[in-house]
């Protein structure tokens, strides 16, 4: 087969259709490292591998969706908020997770580089 068949042949997918990848691979993700569906209203910490404590709290529980915030055990000086933060809603029926809103100060990057690897980032698998 010639390179330019070759090329032709294998098709992405659309920017839709990568999205929805992408949503339903944090759905799967958020769930084998939180188990959120098995966690009541409240508020849950994970000391994680490097030393970067990790808060849940789960929000609202509707009988397809749980509303989680996820964030470091870090605060903005400015707000007073957690810093990062990300709200996600999780839908169970689709098995999809949505990122609905999002806050990113300078602070995580102070602490971890500005150029931190994904599973350093998210305590996953570091020493």
């Amino acid at each position: 087969m010639t390179p330019s068949l070759l090329h032709t042949a294998i098709q992405r997918p659309s920017r839709f259709g990568y999205l929805m990848g992408l949503y339903g691979a944090n759905y799967w993700q958020l769930t084998r490292m939180f188990g959120p569906r098995a966690l009541a209203l409240g508020r849950y910490r994970s000391a994680g591998s490097v030393g970067l404590p990790v808060i849940v709290d789960v929000l609202e529980r509707a009988p397809f969706t749980t509303e989680l915030r996820i964030s470091y055990e870090l605060v903005d000086e400015l707000t007073g908020q957690p810093d990062p933060s990300a709200h996600v809603r999780l839908f169970s029926d689709a098995q999809l997770a949505e990122v609905t809103a999002c806050y990113f100060g300078s602070r995580l990057e102070d602490v971890l580089g500005r150029s931190a690897l994904q599973r350093r980032f998210f305590g996953i698998g570091c020493r």
